[in-house]
Parts: C-alpha cells; structure tokens; sequence
C-alpha cells in the first residue's frame, strides 16, 4: 500500500472519531428541546423562523421566547443557520455530523 493510500485511511479514520466525538458532544450537550428542533428540521421542509419559533412553542408546549432561545444558542453553535428572507434550516456541518458521512 502506497503512503497516500495510508494517508488517507488514518485521515478517514481521524474524520470518524472526530463526528463520533461531536455526536456525544451533542447528545450530552443539548437540551431535549434543542435536540427536539434539530431532529424536527431534519425531517421537515424549512421555514420562517418567525413562524418556526410559533409552530415549535405549540409543539414543545412552551413560550416562543424559550424557542427563541433554544433557536439562537443553536445558532451560535453553528448548527442551525438563516439569513434575511432565508429559511431556517440545518447547517452543513450540522447535517454531515448526524448523517455520518465523514466525506462531507
């Protein structure tokens, strides 16, 4: 085997145990709403974040404020991104971690 070949495998290799490390991070990190939000945006079409906020404060029975919350400390974490006239929705780190593809 060719030194890039085994350059290669030891990169995937460090490329796995970094998501895996950044999976347990998360799992013991978020809160079950914030790990609720994640796993709702991963399944549903993006939206306004304003009427997200809405929905989710129905759905987690708890005020928009405390979405907001939840929304903006997952925001500054990186997982979660939206612009002006921008959908919410998962960032590409953030989807690359919980799909699992260290290949990005």
């Amino acid at each position: 085997m060719s030194k890039v070949n085994l350059e290669e495998q030891d990169n995937g290799r460090q490329n796995r145990t970094l998501l895996d490390c950044f999976r347990k991070v998360l799992d013991e990190r978020l809160t079950k709403k914030q790990k609720f939000i994640v796993e709702f945006l991963q399944v549903n079409r993006p939206d306004n974040i304003t009427r997200l906020a809405k929905f989710l404060s129905q759905e987690l029975d708890c005020s928009e404020s405390c979405v907001w919350n939840n929304l903006n400390a997952l925001k500054r974490c990186g997982l979660v991104v939206n612009g002006e006239n921008r959908p919410v929705r998962l960032s590409d780190v953030c989807i690359v971690v919980f799909r699992g593809d260290s290949n990005g």
